[in-house]
């Protein structure tokens, strides 16, 4: 016999007793657990430093694995930063993924914040920023978009692109899908469900009844056994469970996060579901709020913040932030740059009508004057010196250029309760 097969059946030997032993003297569970212990526990990749993954702060935040290049591989976050890191180079990896990405890890980064909803907010922003080939959610998607009812239209429904929305008309749109195909395929399952005509519906063209009213599951839309004011009705029953939430607050709020472990606090900025920004100090948030944003709407915001709101609901963490009106004085070429030329030409329309005012009043007040002194020399038999105007102090005055005001957001402790 080989002497590498005498080794070998020695060896299988060997942990043959050593199994017999253990489940001999140990319950199965102390077993199981023992194992599933082991087989979690962190192998580390081999381009991956041994003090990497304990470099990482036990602490919520982003993190981000880096290959080769500076683009990231993967983007991930956690209430427990270090926590999920190991969990990716667990010894049974539960994926091909997930080997994969051990085996390219070259460094790891990440970035701290007070909790779970900075973590998330950060995560959807930067994986649409960075596009990792390993992040299949989150991603950015042109083809996500939803339905709008049209009035007194042959068609009921319109499909509309949520990527270039306005935000403040969601309160109008049911639906939020992947794909065109996702949502017609939802619509002919509600069709199927409530009776609607799927020409209506502007599922099907043509003449003639729609395949729903050839099996029974239409109520005659395309027949003329139904008038478009019923069947609208029915159709708009049935989209309720998918209408988007309208905004429900009359402008901007800020809801604070904290982290009482790290001494960390933000305050998350957001108008008509989009998030403006994150504030580190108060200090931050009165001047964020007073900022001008063009933030465009995004689905996975919508949903990170409508959970957030009705998790926090009559939370003291979440400020309303009233609008008010704020003047600032700035030069000619601010105003006319900033405040836009709508504003800048209602400034100099102010100027000029106050200007006017005040030289009328001046003129007013100089021939008061002259009347004055000229009932004066007449009385005391002296001739009348002829009066020079000069400018009046009040001329000077309305020579002061006005600059327009801009309308901006001054944060006041408004605790609201989120709906």
């Amino acid at each position: 016999m080989p002497a590498t097969r005498a080794t070998a059946l020695g060896d299988a030997r060997v942990l043959w007793n050593f199994v017999q032993r253990v489940q001999a003297e140990k319950p199965p569970e102390a077993i199981a657990a023992a194992l599933k212990k082991a087989m979690k526990a962190p192998s580390l990749p081999s381009g991956l430093e041994a003090t990497a993954v304990d470099a990482v702060p036990e602490a919520p935040g982003v993190y981000l694995f880096h290959g080769e290049n500076q683009l990231p591989l993967y983007i991930g976050k956690g209430v427990n930063m270090r926590a999920r890191v190991q969990s990716h180079f667990a010894a049974d990896h539960g994926s091909g993924r997930a080997m994969q990405i051990a085996r390219e890890v070259k460094r790891i980064d990440w970035i701290e914040t007070a909790g779970e909803l900075g973590a998330l907010l950060l995560e959807a922003r930067l994986i649409k920023a960075c596009q990792p080939i390993h992040n299949r959610q989150l991603r950015k998607n042109d083809e996500l978009c939803a339905f709008r009812l049209v009035e007194a239209g042959e068609i009921a429904l319109e499909r509309v692109p949520l990527a270039g929305v306005p935000a403040s008309e969601l309160g109008e749109l049911y639906g939020q899908f992947k794909s065109k195909r996702e949502a017609h395929n939802t619509l002919r399952e509600l069709a199927a469900e409530h009776g609607l005509c799927l020409k209506r519906l502007g599922l099907e063209q043509g003449k003639g009844p729609c395949f729903n009213h050839q099996i029974k599951r239409c109520k005659g839309f395309c027949v003329g056994k139904e008038n478009a004011l019923t069947h609208d009705l029915r159709l708009k029953a049935a989209l309720a469970v998918l209408k988007l939430r309208a905004w429900p607050f009359p402008g901007r709020i800020a809801i604070r996060e904290r982290d009482e472990a790290g001494g960390r606090c933000e305050w998350h900025l957001f108008e008509q579901w989009c998030h403006l920004g994150t504030a580190k100090s108060e200090a931050e948030l009165h001047e964020a709020a007073q900022t001008r944003f063009d933030a465009a709407f995004d689905l996975d915001t919508y949903r990170i913040l409508r959970r957030e709101l009705e998790k926090r609901a009559g939370s003291q963490d979440i400020v309303k932030l009233e609008r008010q009106r704020v003047t600032t004085a700035r030069s000619a070429s601010q105003a006319d740059v900033r405040a836009g030329p709508v504003l800048a030409a209602r400034g100099r329309r102010l100027h000029r009508a106050r200007l006017g005012v005040c030289r009328r009043r001046a003129r007013h007040r100089a021939s008061a004057a002259r009347a004055a002194d000229a009932e004066d020399h007449a009385q005391q038999g002296s001739p009348v010196e002829p009066v020079v105007a000069r400018h009046a102090p009040a001329q000077q005055a309305g020579r002061l250029r006005l600059r327009p005001g801009r309308a901006g957001y001054k944060p006041a402790v408004t605790l609201v309760t989120a709906a």
